[in-house]
């Protein structure tokens, strides 16, 4: 058994953001890249139909999206995100 001295030290896990702060990032996350995105394959492939412009659009989205521009925004805004 650990003594309470042992059992106060231990630091309290981080809750996780409210969820709707989390959906607000995201929008604003990933509004840019899929305007971007969509004007670059337009302007690249422009006979390509609807269907095949997001096909290719999607997974570069989300992968951006998860390893670089949420991991980011995360960061920077840790202290809104904690409160």
């Amino acid at each position: 058994m650990t003594a309470p001295a042992a059992r106060a030290a231990r630091p309290r896990p981080a809750s996780p953001p409210k969820r709707w702060k989390m959906w607000v990032l995201t929008c604003v996350a990933i509004y840019p890249i899929i305007t971007a995105l969509g004007y670059l394959l337009r302007a690249g492939t422009p006979g390509l139909p609807v269907y095949a412009h997001f096909l290719i659009m999607v997974p570069i989205a989300v992968a951006l999206l998860l390893f670089l521009v949420m991991p980011a925004l995360t960061r920077l805004f840790r202290p809104w995100l904690g409160r």
